[in-house]
C-alpha cells in the first residue's frame, strides 16, 4: 500500500490528472452504452431482476449526523462533521481502497431488499491498519400488526469509530398500505440518544416514508439536571435544540422506469460547550447540517439495469471563543459534497454478468478565522473522476470469480494552496481479483487481491496493492 508522499511537480499534476480523468470519463461512457445496448438486443432472463440502490449512501449519511460522537476525531472535533481530510493516515489511495472494497452494485440492492442478514467487508489501507464496516439487521412480527427491529452499525474507517445500535418498533394502520413507527439509537455516552418517529406508505407503485427526529433530546436533562460535571472534561448544553426531518420515496414511472429520492434538513442548532467546568473557556457552536440524493433507473429487461444518480450534503459549524476562549476557536468551516455519475448492470447468461459505475465527485472543504493571527485561511477543492468495473463468473456449483479496474483520478486547481493535501493529486488504478463461493441467495464469501497500476510512490506497475474480503448472511 501507499504512503504519504509530498513530493511531486506542477507538469505531474496539470497534465496526468486531465489525462486521467478523459480517459476514465470516455472508457465508463462506452462501458455503459455497450451494456445498455446488449441489454436491449440480449439479455438473459434472472430470477430476479437486477437494480442498483442509493439507500446505503442515504443511510451513512443519516447516521453521519445521528452519531456524532461515533466520528473518528468525536462530537466537537475541529475537523466538522464530515472529516474527510484530518487522519494522519490518509493517503492517495485510500478513496481508491473504498472503491475496491465495497460491495457490489447488485449486493447493495440484495442487502436493502431483506429485512433480516448479517454483512462484513474489510480491506488492507497500509501495513498495519484494515478499515472494517459491519452491519446486522433482523425484523421479528409481535403480536397483531405490530413489528419490533434492530440493527447495529460497526464501522473502524478514517472516518469513524463506530459501534451504533438502532431499535425500532412500527404498527400497520393498514397492513401493507400504512405503517407508522418509532426509533430509536443507543449509545454508551447517555446524551448521544436519538429519536425517531414516522409513518410509511406504500401502494402498487411504490413506497413513501416521512419522518422527524429529535437529536440527543436527552442531553440538556442529564448534563443540566442530573449534572455530569465531574465525569468528563467538557460539558455540551444546547441553546437552540437540533430536530430533523426527512421524506424519501421509491416509485415506478413505469414498467420499466424507477425512481428513488431523498432528503434530510436538520434545524439550525447552537451548543454551547464548557471545559472542565468553567463556561469561559469554552466556545459557542452553531451547527447545520443537510442532504438530498436521486437515482433514476431504466431496466429495459430482467437482466439489464442502466441509471442516473446524483447526491449533495453539506455541513457547516461556526464556532466562537467564551471570554477565556482559545483564538484558535474563532472560525467557521464549511463542508460539502457534490456527486453524480451513472450505472450500468447487464447479466449476460446464468453464468457471466458485469456492472459498471462512474461518477464525478466535488469536495470543497473551506475554513475562515475571524481572529486576525489565529490561524491561516484555507479553500481546498477536491475534485475526481471514480469508477469500478466489473466482469464475474458465477458456477452453477457455487464457485463466484471477478475481475475489475478500480480507479480515482484527480484534479486540483491549485496544489499549492493547501500544500499538506497536494498528495491527493494522485491519479490512482488497479486491477482487482476477487474469488469466493455463494450459497443460493442465502450467503456469500468472498476474498481477494488487487494490482497496481500506477508508479505511485516510485513503486512498479504490477505490485501487490493490498488485500480485502467481504461476506453476507440472509434468513
Amino acid at each position: 500500500m501507499t504512503v504519504n508522499h509530498m513530493n511531486h511537480s506542477r507538469v505531474r499534476y496539470a497534465v496526468y490528472p486531465l489525462l486521467g480523468q478523459r480517459a476514465v470519463g470516455v472508457f465508463s461512457a462506452l462501458f455503459a452504452a455497450a451494456v445498455c445496448w446488449a441489454g436491449v438486443l440480449h439479455a438473459q432472463q434472472p430470477a430476479e431482476p437486477v437494480h442498483a440502490t442509493l439507500k446505503g449512501w442515504e443511510e451513512y449519511a443519516r447516521i453521519t449526523i445521528l452519531d456524532r460522537s461515533g466520528s473518528f476525531f468525536g462530537r466537537l472535533a475541529e475537523q466538522g462533521i464530515l472529516q474527510r481530510f484530518g487522519h494522519r493516515e490518509l493517503d492517495a489511495e485510500y478513496d481508491l481502497d473504498l472503491v475496491s472494497f465495497s460491495p457490489s452494485l447488485e449486493e447493495e440492492y440484495r442487502w436493502y431488499a431483506s429485512d433480516d442478514g448479517v454483512r462484513f467487508w474489510t480491506g488492507s489501507i497500509n501495513h498495519l491498519h484494515l478499515v472494517q464496516n459491519a452491519q446486522f439487521k433482523a425484523l421479528v412480527p409481535l403480536s397483531g400488526t405490530w413489528v419490533a427491529g434492530a440493527q447495529i452499525y460497526h464501522q473502524r474507517t478514517l472516518q469513524a469509530r463506530r459501534s451504533l445500535v438502532q431499535l425500532t418498533l412500527a404498527h400497520d394502520l393498514r397492513p401493507q398500505r400504512l405503517r407508522i413507527f418509532f426509533s430509536g439509537t443507543l449509545k454508551d455516552d447517555k446524551p448521544d440518544t436519538d429519536l425517531e418517529a414516522g409513518v410509511v406508505a406504500s401502494g402498487s407503485r411504490g413506497s413513501a416514508v416521512l419522518a422527524v427526529g429529535a437529536l440527543d433530546p436527552f442531553n440538556d436533562f442529564i448534563t443540566q439536571t442530573l449534572g455530569v460535571s465531574y465525569l468528563t472534561d467538557s460539558i455540551v448544553d444546547y441553546t437552540a435544540h437540533p430536530f430533523s426531518g426527512r421524506l424519501s420515496f421509491e416509485l415506478s414511472l413505469s414498467p420499466d422506469l424507477r425512481l428513488e429520492a431523498y432528503a434530510l434538513a436538520v434545524t439550525p442548532s447552537s451548543v454551547k460547550v464548557s471545559l472542565s467546568g468553567d463556561s469561559a473557556a469554552g466556545f459557542v457552536q452553531d451547527e447545520r447540517y443537510g442532504y438530498a440524493a436521486g437515482l433514476l433507473e431504466w431496466t429495459p429487461n430482467a437482466g439489464t439495469a442502466v441509471g442516473l444518480l446524483a447526491s449533495w450534503v453539506r455541513s457547516r459549524i461556526a464556532r466562537s471563543p467564551g471570554s477565556g476562549g482559545k483564538p484558535q476557536d474563532d472560525f467557521e468551516l464549511t463542508e460539502s459534497e457534490t456527486r453524480w455519475g451513472l450505472y450500468a448492470i447487464h447479466r449476460f447468461s446464468s453464468r457471466w454478468s458485469a456492472e459498471g459505475w462512474v461518477s464525478r465527485v466535488i469536495r470543497p472543504d473551506k475554513r475562515i478565522y475571524r481572529e486576525p493571527g489565529a490561524g491561516a485561511d484555507a479553500r481546498y477543492r477536491d475534485r475526481a473522476w471514480s469508477g469500478r468495473l466489473s466482469g464475474t463468473y458465477q458456477a452453477r456449483s457455487g464457485f463466484r470469480g471477478e475481475l475489475g479496474l478500480d480507479f480515482v483520478a484527480r484534479g486540483i486547481p491549485d496544489p499549492g494552496a493547501v500544500p499538506d493535501r497536494a498528495f491527493l493529486a494522485d491519479n490512482n488504478y488497479r486491477l482487482r481479483f476477487d474469488l469466493g463461493w455463494r450459497f443460493g441467495s442465502r450467503a456469500l464469501f468472498v476474498v481477494g487481491s488487487n494490482v497496481d497500476l500506477d508508479k505511485d510512490n516510485g513503486t512498479a506497475i504490477g505490485t501487490f496493492d493490498g488485500g480485502h474480503g467481504r461476506f453476507a448472511f440472509y434468513w
